[in-house]
């Protein structure tokens, strides 16, 4: 389940997006490093199938590698900003 609706507010607010908000970027990759270790940790353990918890961890290791690449196109942004251009084209002065 990708989506379950006991990590989702009455306002619609997924519980990932909440964390995200409240640890910042740099936070909220360290908390998805430290989860996906946790279910690393335990595959096996909780039940005789791993799959499911390795399945949690690599949710948590794609959600830091997005954090990673929203960092990146921001900071190439404001390098482009910083140049004078975005998109390839000159900024108005």
């Amino acid at each position: 389940v990708d989506r379950p609706s006991h990590y989702i507010s009455k306002d619609g607010i997924e519980c990932i997006d909440m964390v995200k908000a409240a640890l910042g970027t740099d936070g909220f990759i360290a908390h998805c490093r430290g989860t996906a270790i946790s279910y690393l940790w335990r595959a096996g353990k909780k039940t005789e199938d791993p799959k499911e918890d390795l399945e949690k961890a690599a949710r948590y290791i794609n959600y830091a590698i997005k954090a990673l690449s929203e960092i990146s196109l921001e900071r190439q942004n404001s390098e482009k900003i910083l140049r004078g251009t975005i998109n390839g084209s000159r900024l108005p002065k």
